[in-house]
């Protein structure tokens, strides 16, 4: 994140998600990436198969913010 920061450069969601992948190390079951000012959440599950992709490899959900709050009595 350092180095990013240094380019001076704004983190996009596609680039959070390779960052996420560089990273991952045999054993990520779920990523999260926040985008406060949009109120978007994205989140990638390990499938728990015994292969080589963790979960930022796979499929990606997109969630408004407020859609984890709305089935709350």
């Amino acid at each position: 994140m350092e180095a990013w920061s240094r380019q001076g450069k704004t983190l996009g969601i596609t680039n959070a998600k390779r960052l996420l992948q560089i990273v991952s190390h045999g054993s990520t079951e779920y990523s999260v990436i926040f985008s406060a000012n949009q109120m978007r959440l994205w989140v990638a599950v390990d499938d728990l198969k015994t292969n080589m992709w963790d979960a930022p490899y796979l499929e990606w959900k997109e969630y408004h913010f407020n859609q984890l709050f709305n089935d709350i009595p």
